[in-house]
């Protein structure tokens, strides 16, 4: 996959690896990707399978997780973005909300529940 547009602005969602990966099944980041036509997406990215000889040659496979509806993106480019863990609800569902300012002046705020699979 290949991006159209330029990447304005970034966060990483702060969670745990080890806990988003029980909610993704081995994702190990989650990554918010602001562009400059006003849309944001979620990148999935865990290291490879193939187990390294050393660190510095880690293979990362990075993914689209969620690409926002064109209906829901700024008019302008999105200039910040934040995440804020709500908490985890009845179930173990993590639930997270991502704040996104545009050029346009306005803020949108998007929902996400991540179900955690837990081991048996």
């Amino acid at each position: 996959w290949t991006l159209k547009d330029s990447v304005t602005a970034v966060a990483f969602l702060p969670v745990a690896p080890s806990q988003l990966s029980a909610c993704t099944g081995g994702v190990a980041y989650v990554l918010a990707a602001g562009l400059e036509n006003g849309d944001v997406l979620l990148l999935a990215s865990a290291p490879s399978p193939v187990a390294p000889d050393t660190v510095e040659n880690v293979s990362w496979q990075t993914e689209p997780l969620f690409v926002m509806d064109q209906r829901d993106s700024h008019a302008a480019a999105v200039r910040k973005l934040a995440w804020s863990v709500s908490s985890t609800a009845e179930g173990g569902n993590l639930q997270i909300d991502l704040a996104s300012g545009s050029s346009d002046h306005s803020v949108r705020i998007f929902a996400f529940n991540f179900s955690v699979h837990k081991k048996s």
